[in-house]
């Protein structure tokens, strides 16, 4: 409703989860699209506020919203939908939200992280990141959904910015060159040990005479 660019005026002790950085005017087009989870799932709350919101003529709508909300429904219709708070409201035509109750109850989307798959000492000004693209559909639903942070890194191109930060990690190969590297890609994926192949391989570039232990790694996908 109204015009997106618009500046916003948010207060951190209000109701609405996106709170912008102190000084920093936002408009509701920014905080839809750098701060809210647009793809989270509406709690029970959420849903009996928007049956609330229903208008006397749309009774219909405002006891099955009721009824998602309610813990069995909630479950079947909802959770195991992975339904949004889009997907309800094109559900629900009659509810009608304003920019600040939408940001109400559209969380503040959290930060993904990424294993570095490269090595500082082969690119010490470049970071590498290795991703597959999340999508799959849902039960209930047609189109298909995607993961949040594959799908936006999907869509850069050269020369674009994204907001990130590196946090250092204690996942280094041995001090021991002699040392045999066992590597098991389970929940972190193959991206760690194609930075740790990397660092290898530099290091024995570097020195060539030193006795190197064996890196096995095993690796598998899921049967799907």
């Amino acid at each position: 409703q109204g015009d997106p660019d618009r500046l916003l005026h948010v207060s951190s002790t209000g109701p609405c989860s996106v709170v912008p950085p102190p000084g920093v005017p936002l408009s509701l087009r920014e905080c839809l699209t750098h701060m809210s989870d647009l793809r989270a799932t509406p709690s029970p709350a959420a849903l009996r506020l928007l049956a609330s919101l229903c208008p006397a003529t749309a009774a219909d709508q405002r006891s099955r919203l009721l009824q998602w909300a309610d813990k069995d429904g909630y479950k079947v219709e909802v959770a195991a939908s992975s339904r949004t708070l889009s997907d309800v409201l094109a559900e629900f035509p009659a509810v009608r939200l304003s920019a600040e109750q939408t940001l109400q109850l559209l969380p503040r989307i959290h930060p993904r992280f990424y294993s570095i798959s490269s090595s500082a000492a082969k690119h010490p000004q470049r970071i590498a990141v290795t991703y597959r693209v999340l999508e799959y559909v849902p039960p209930h639903l047609t189109l298909p959904r995607y993961g949040v942070c594959s799908k936006y890194l999907s869509g850069l191109t050269e020369h674009d910015h994204l907001f990130g930060y590196v946090w250092k990690s204690n996942f280094k190969l041995p001090q021991d060159p002699a040392t045999p590297v066992i590597m098991v890609a389970g929940g972190t994926g193959v991206a760690p040990f194609r930075a740790f192949v990397d660092e290898r391989r530099i290091q024995r570039e570097r020195h060539p005479t030193e006795n190197w232990g064996p890196m096995t790694l095993y690796y598998g996908v899921r049967d799907n």
